[in-house]
């Protein structure tokens, strides 16, 4: 099992250094970062996060669109998306954040003398519009 999980971070490290490299060569390319993360309560995860840096004509603020998103082997998932835009010729930003999660998890109380017996499902479902 080390042994997976270690060719998968290297795996994505990788991925995310041919990306950049990528995007540097390009006008308004993406960077695409892929992470892997282990916790005992989602177990392993894997992330992918694409960001976007552009100009909407030469001389204008730099406007930003990050995308990300996210998947547990315990079936729970999250996507969100965060504009960053110049407009009215850089006078004014349009910044949001939209998300969508599905991350349900278990809650057996508070320390960790808690008995098996305590254990609640606890509802991860979440939307989130920020404007």
């Amino acid at each position: 099992m080390r042994r997976r999980i270690l060719v998968v971070t290297a795996f994505c490290f990788l991925t995310s250094f041919i990306m950049t490299t990528h995007a540097e060569s390009k006008e308004g390319g993406w960077v695409i970062v892929p992470f892997p993360i282990y916790t005992p309560e989602t177990g392993l995860a894997l992330t992918l996060t694409a960001l976007r840096h552009f100009h909407h004509h030469e001389g204008s603020q730099t406007s930003s669109i990050m995308a990300s998103g996210a998947y547990s082997l315990n079936h729970q998932s999250s996507i969100r998306l965060t504009p960053e835009i110049s407009i009215f010729g850089g006078k004014g930003w349009f910044e949001g954040e939209v998300a969508f999660e599905y991350w349900p998890e278990e809650f057996y109380g508070i320390g960790h003398d808690s008995p098996e017996s305590n254990k609640e499902a606890k509802s991860g479902d979440t939307i989130l519009v920020f404007m």
